[in-house]
């Protein structure tokens, strides 16, 4: 239906004479490689409805607006909404049925948004500089799904530090894009109406229908079609033993298309390397490096009518090998002790079996599912969580790995794939879901495990455990064992010295994500997602008790003993040596290049304070402001360093401008009487630009593990 050709770095598609549409789908092929800017070797952009339509002997090519529709197909109205014309081209030859068109520029532009992404990132606005930019003959061709165009674009107007790391000149930056496109036809793939409880990503759209029992809201469920195998082709490149792990990882969804009646559906297997990844019809998983802690993505790109996924893309950091050894030495000090190769290889075991619940993680975004931030109170957690690993001290007081990530899929993940691939009818899958609700398996994604703001109890992403007082109590003692033993042996032979305080910080911080959990009880609202007419409770506030317990259990680490950094552990931290930069997981410092103690326990009361002095959180609980207030200020003991965090915590929750009037008026009322109070703090209360500037607090990066 549509094929093209390259002469020279021309782009010569041709197409039906009387038009087509076709889904159009961009990608990055080689990237910027900085974790801060987020543009990747394998990184997609949007999918777009493309129109080539002929307009007197013009061709137009038009962006259909994807984002409004009739969930009953009516059309009437369908004009009200704008659509985007893109290009109107000139034909370079035509046949009694086909014309062909050059649509170089078009494959020359910005369509992954790198501009966006750079601005997003505060790395400038960058624009395409057309004289440095050009189709790759190379990798375009025609195949059966459709065409592939790859171009070479150079980049001008990047900016900042994270550029320069990465770049050998910040002012041409040069990456590949990859130009998909695939004929659409009448599909009679089923689509499958999205439920915001059923675990899946919604492709929402407003629903144009004047019927006003629908709602205005609408959206489709993504998953492939099964007529043909699903197929994940993994990247040869990934070394060994961890392409083994991410092998075995992947293939834990056969379980799900197993239960689901579909056996002999889904496939993961390593790609051969004459094959290509970016192209339509490849399922790939690639394996991307870059400077910095960055995330591990999924991606299931969709046909916007329909749902159905037409390229499953999964991009796995390599760097989280190096994240999760770096904890693993943190915690364990193998080096130079004598039983070093046992420590080394509980180390590795805790690697692999993260990768291989990575790696079925991300792929079940490709899938088309959701996080579910609420499993880890089931009785085996979703893959689709964010787990931290279950530590434990043995009755000798050593930190043991040896069982710190559960194996296979869930019961939740099991679920998941029946309600989006099974046949079962509308009213079986109803059934399903409830049946999961009657079991106790909640389901919360995104927003209600990672905002700040979240009021639910029941998603906390990065912790283990149904019980968050209990999990914290445990990982308190799994830190005070691994401080008392922390020293030299954290680092490898051959390694810079000042990595030790990298090492250092992931075990002065090593609760940070219990505190988060915690605040997620302090004025927490127990609730689900559902849809008119479905048998749920109501929304039920957390205990008065309970959230009293989390505010003094929370309060409580801001005791000196806690926040202090331990003197035994930090009597090895070194300066950065020479020619090294320090590292990206260190504190902050005001002495000079060594550790700054002060910053070690600023950074620690911070992780405490950012959730006590939470602006929603404290418009949810305004009787007990006060309250909070005094108890963590008692909790500081009087160390001045805490004393200082916790009062400015308070002073940008009552000048931050989101505090309902009551709940500020408590909170200005404790701060002007707290006992033996900074001497600025008086005139601070009432005036913002009275309180004195402090060095900055360094919060070293904690995820993702």
């Amino acid at each position: 239906m549509i094929s093209l050709e390259t002469t020279g770095t021309q782009a010569l598609l041709t197409l039906p004479r009387a038009g087509i549409d076709v889904l159009a789908l961009t990608m990055l092929t080689s990237g910027v490689g900085s974790s801060r800017i987020n543009l990747d070797r394998g990184q997609p952009g949007q999918v777009r409805h493309w129109r080539f339509e002929p307009v007197g002997t013009r061709i137009t090519l038009t962006e259909l607006n994807t984002h409004f529709g009739s969930g009953t197909g009516r059309r009437d109205g369908a004009g009200s909404f704008a659509r985007s014309m893109l290009a109107v081209l000139d034909p370079v030859a035509s046949t009694d049925g086909t014309v062909t068109v050059d649509i170089t520029a078009l494959a020359c532009r910005d369509l992954v948004e790198v501009r966006r992404w750079a601005s997003f990132s505060s790395a400038g606005e960058p624009t395409v500089d057309p004289s440095r930019s050009l189709v790759d003959p190379g990798p375009s061709h025609t195949h059966e799904h459709g065409v592939e165009i790859e171009s070479l674009l150079t980049f001008t107007g990047f900016s900042g530090d994270a550029i320069s790391e990465v770049a050998p000149d910040p002012g041409a930056v040069t990456v590949r894009q990859r130009l998909s496109l695939t004929p659409l036809t009448d599909d009679p793939f089923p689509v499958l109406p999205f439920h915001p409880a059923a675990g899946g990503y919604g492709k929402m759209r407003t629903d144009t229908d004047t019927d006003p029992r629908r709602p205005p809201f609408a959206g489709v469920h993504p998953r492939f079609a099964t007529r043909e195998p699903i197929v994940f082709s993994v990247d040869p490149d990934i070394p060994q033993p961890y392409r083994d792990a991410v092998l075995e990882g992947g293939r834990w969804w056969a379980t799900g298309f197993e239960a689901a009646g579909l056996p002999d559906t889904y496939r993961v297997e390593v790609r051969p390397r004459e094959s290509d990844p970016a192209a339509v019809g490849t399922n790939a998983v690639w394996w991307v490096h870059r400077t910095g802690r960055g995330w591990s993505m999924g991606a299931a790109l969709c046909d916007p009518r329909t749902g159905r996924i037409v390229k499953g893309n999964v991009r796995l950091g390599s760097q989280r090998v190096q994240q999760l050894t770096a904890l693993g030495e943190a915690l364990l000090c193998p080096y130079g002790h004598a039983d070093e190769a046992a420590r080394r290889q509980q180390i590795e075991q805790m690697t692999l079996a993260r990768i291989r619940q990575l790696a079925a993680h991300e792929i079940g975004h490709a899938l088309g599912l959701m996080h579910n931030y609420a499993s880890h109170q089931h009785e085996h957690p979703s893959v689709m969580d964010y787990p931290f690993p279950a530590l434990r001290v043995t009755p000798d007081g050593r930190v043991d790995l040896s069982s710190t990530y559960a194996q296979g899929l869930g019961p939740w993940d099991v679920f998941t794939v029946r309600y989006a691939y099974g046949d079962d009818t509308p009213e079986a899958k109803a059934a399903a879901l409830q049946a999961e609700r009657d079991a106790g398996r909640r389901y919360l994604t995104d927003h209600d495990g990672h905002s700040p703001d979240s009021c639910s109890p029941d998603a906390a992403p990065w912790i283990h455990g149904a019980d968050p007082f209990e999990a914290l109590e445990r990982l308190l003692t799994v830190r005070a064992a691994a401080l008392q033993t922390f020293g030299p042996g954290c680092l490898p032979p051959g390694r810079p010295t000042g990595e030790r305080e990298d090492r250092f910080a992931l075990l002065h911080l090593l609760h940070r994500h219990q505190c988060a959990a915690l605040g997620h009880l302090i004025g927490g609202l127990h609730h689900e997602y559902a849809l008119a007419g479905e048998d749920v409770p109501d929304p039920v506030p957390v205990p008065e008790e309970v959230q009293e317990r989390a505010v003094q259990t929370l309060t409580g680490l801001l005791r000196p003993q806690i926040v202090r950094p331990h003197p035994g552990a930090t009597a090895c931290l070194t300066p950065t040596p020479i020619r090294y930069p320090r590292p990206a997981g260190a504190f902050g410092s005001a002495v000079g290049p060594g550790f700054d103690p002060d910053a070690a326990t600023a950074a620690a009361a911070t992780v405490v304070t950012d959730v006590l002095f939470q602006p929603q959180r404290l418009n949810r609980q305004a009787p007990a402001i006060g309250r909070v207030f005094r108890q963590a200020w008692e909790a500081a003991g009087g160390d001045p360093v805490t004393v200082d965090v916790v009062t400015r915590a308070a002073l940008r929750a009552v000048h931050g401008g989101e505090l309902h009037p009551s709940p500020r008026a408590e909170l200005v009322q404790a701060l002007e009487s707290a006992p033996d109070a900074p001497a600025w703090l008086s005139a601070a209360v009432p005036d913002a630009a009275r309180i004195p500037k402090g060095p900055d607090v360094v919060l070293p990066p904690g995820i993702p593990l």
